[in-house]
C-alpha cells in the first residue's frame, strides 16, 4: 500500500537487548534489524504494511497504541538481514 512518498518521520534503531529479545519473541533464523518508526499521529499505517525510507524496505510488526499521543504515532518496524 502506498500511502504518501513524501511523510515526514524519525527512525530509531532499537538497542541490541531489545534486538536480542525481538529476534527470540520472532523465532526465525534469520537476523532482524528493528527500529522505532514516528510518524504523525495521522498516518495511515497498520500492521503488515511494508515502509520504505531512503529505498530500505521495513515490514510494521506492531503499532504501539499506548504510546502514540498527539505528537506523533510510534510504530516498531523490521528488516531482514
Amino acid at each position: 500500500v502506498t500511502v504518501a512518498d513524501d511523510v515526514p518521520c524519525r527512525l530509531i534503531k532499537l538497542n541490541q537487548s531489545n534486538q536480542s529479545m525481538l529476534n527470540e519473541m520472532a523465532s526465525q533464523d534469520v537476523m532482524l534489524d528493528s527500529y522505532q518508526l514516528e510518524i504523525a499521529p495521522t498516518q495511515e499505517i497498520e500492521r503488515d504494511y511494508r515502509v520504505t525510507i531512503d529505498s530500505e524496505t521495513y515490514t510494521v510488526t506492531r503499532i504501539e497504541s499506548s504510546l502514540t499521543d498527539l505528537a506523533f504515532k510510534q510504530v516498531l518496524i523490521t528488516r531482514k538481514r
